[in-house]
């Protein structure tokens, strides 16, 4: 009995002095030696934010383009917290989410002009002289709104595992002081989840009144999560053991922003009518403003506008017609490849088809193209379709080059759409170099008044003001009904300080566009520098 107590003690002494053998050696390792201890912070290089939405910003822009919206100018007013808890619960939603909403406006691009609001800046602007209204834009609209709900603590849950057990050894020696050998193990978790929601509505700028059902509430719920587990070992007295714990947070600023950016998709697409659900998700359903106002515009045509919109957006959808507003054997081929079930009835198309068309149009860059192709080619339909006494007066302007003499009508269109394909690439892409070789090389193919409009953009960008100048009057010598040119002739001239063609050029384009307001604002300008 003695002889086991020995080899018992025996063995004990041997198993401490491996452990002070292993703690000495663990002391000399400078990476556990306690007075070393040390800590290293991971560094990052600053990274582009993206989000879920930043492409879907994008393309609502190049949808105007292609559904050819006109512009849109829009502003925003100072937005933030309305529920007041930012403050309350120390910055965990943002307080101010007005820069936000100027980031996913100005991300749109296309037809959507951003707006920024400023007063102060533009008042310590006016006061030292270095600005005045001379060129600035009024908004068409306003965006108001905040952050009206956040609900915290909405639902809790937790859920856990507590695993334990002890045993005794008898034959332990008395030295010890303790002859127990056990062990225990938890794991806890838990979830809370809160809802922020946002509200928006757009306002008239001109009367400040709310525009009715352009508005829009979203809602999301974050999610925050704590998860804890604990092994722990006993062996004759003392503990062993390991614990490690961890939180998550769902960020609530990045949600926000989420929020922001899918609402400024659904206001602006709701008050252009365009099929926006299309870019948030293909689940997302179609919007019954939308729809209802698609309807409501169908209702008012005539069978001549039905017909030539539906002819257009076959152009679109990549049908090669003329849109001559006549539902001909032509039309009603391409609408049996477009809706297999399709019936001509009467001298119209139907509601139904109308919708379908219209919502479905494909959005890319080839779209495009077929938009600015379509656009020359009504355009000279229109010009083609003037009296002589219309165009009597009108300078000419060479556009049309040897090597495109002979080429048909259809020819000259393909011609033209590869072109302006081109030409637009390298325009969003900054290259307005070869931009304008392109797009003066589409003059002397089909000229249209937008190619002479984005030739005189590509000048402007270029600082060669005196080219663009030039364009623009070509242009409107060419194309003497086009408010668009006429409207930056006017703006260029009155730039240049050439006041009296301004005035010459905008007072066209009132009595072509009564109601331009950009127009009526710069013949104010002038107007009132001439009473000073």
């Amino acid at each position: 009995m003695k002889k086991n107590n020995s080899q018992s003690y025996s063995s004990a002494i041997r198993l401490c002095g491996a452990i002070l053998l292993s703690s000495m050696f663990l002391y000399g390792c400078a990476s556990v030696d306690p007075a070393k201890v040390d800590v290293a912070l991971p560094e990052t290089a600053p990274v582009t934010k993206i989000t879920n939405y930043s492409q879907s910003l994008r393309n609502l822009g190049l949808m105007t383009e292609i559904y050819d919206t006109g512009t849109l100018k829009i502003q925003s007013n100072p937005i933030g917290d309305n529920t007041g808890t930012s403050n309350a619960t120390g910055g965990e939603i943002p307080k101010d989410i007005t820069e936000m909403i100027k980031s996913a406006l100005n991300s749109i691009g296309g037809g959507v002009i951003f707006i920024p609001y400023d007063p102060a800046f533009i008042q310590n602007q006016m006061v030292t002289g270095y600005s005045n209204f001379d060129n600035k834009l009024i908004p068409d609209v306003v965006v108001s709104g905040g952050i009206t709900e956040f609900d915290r603590g909405l639902e809790t849950r937790g859920s856990g595992t507590d695993v334990g057990g002890e045993g005794e050894i008898a034959a332990m020696p008395a030295g010890f002081p303790s002859k127990k050998v056990g062990f225990d193990y938890s794991d806890s978790n838990k979830t809370g989840v809160a809802r922020i929601t946002l509200d928006f509505n757009l306002l008239d700028f001109k009367t400040m009144a709310g525009i009715a059902r352009m508005n829009t509430t979203n809602s999301m719920e974050v999610t925050k999560a704590l998860s804890e587990k604990e092994f722990g070992i006993t062996l004759f007295g003392p503990t062993f053991g390991r614990k490690g714990s961890i939180k998550r947070v769902q960020g609530r600023h990045n949600a926000v922003r989420l929020l922001v950016e899918v609402s400024m998709i659904q206001v602006v697409g709701k008050n252009l009518v365009l099929p926006y659900w299309r870019l948030i998700g293909d689940d997302t359903l179609p919007d019954d403003v939308v729809l209802s106002s698609l309807k409501k515009s169908y209702y008012r045509m005539t069978e001549l506008q039905r017909n030539h919109n539906s002819q257009q957006w076959l152009y679109l959808h990549g049908y090669d017609l003329i849109p001559t507003g006549v539902i001909d054997e032509p039309t009603v081929a391409a609408l049996k490849k477009f809706k297999p079930t399709y019936v001509q009835q009467g001298k119209t198309v139907d509601i139904d088809t109308f919708v379908d068309l219209y919502f479905s149009i494909p959005i890319d860059e080839k779209t495009l193209g077929r938009r600015m192709a379509l656009t020359n080619l009504m355009q000279a339909q229109a010009n083609s379709s003037q009296p002589p006494a219309a165009t009597a007066n009108a300078a000419p302007v060479e556009v049309e080059a040897n090597e495109y003499k002979n080429l048909t009508k259809e020819e000259r269109q393909t011609k033209s759409l590869e072109l302006i394909i081109e030409a637009g690439r390298y325009f969003r892409q900054r290259n307005y170099g070869k931009a304008s070789g392109l797009f003066a090389e589409n003059l002397k193919v089909l000229p249209s008044p937008e190619t002479f409009f984005y030739l005189s953009l590509c000048y402007q960008e270029m600082k060669d003001t005196d080219n663009a100048l030039k364009t623009l009057k070509d242009g409107s010598k060419k194309f003497a009904t086009d408010p668009l040119l006429l409207r930056s002739l006017g703006l260029l001239s009155y730039e240049r300080g050439d006041v009296a063609t301004a005035t010459q050029a905008l007072n066209e384009v009132i009595r072509l566009s009564p109601d331009d307001r950009q127009a009526k604002f710069l013949l104010e300008r002038i107007e009132n520098s001439k009473k000073m």
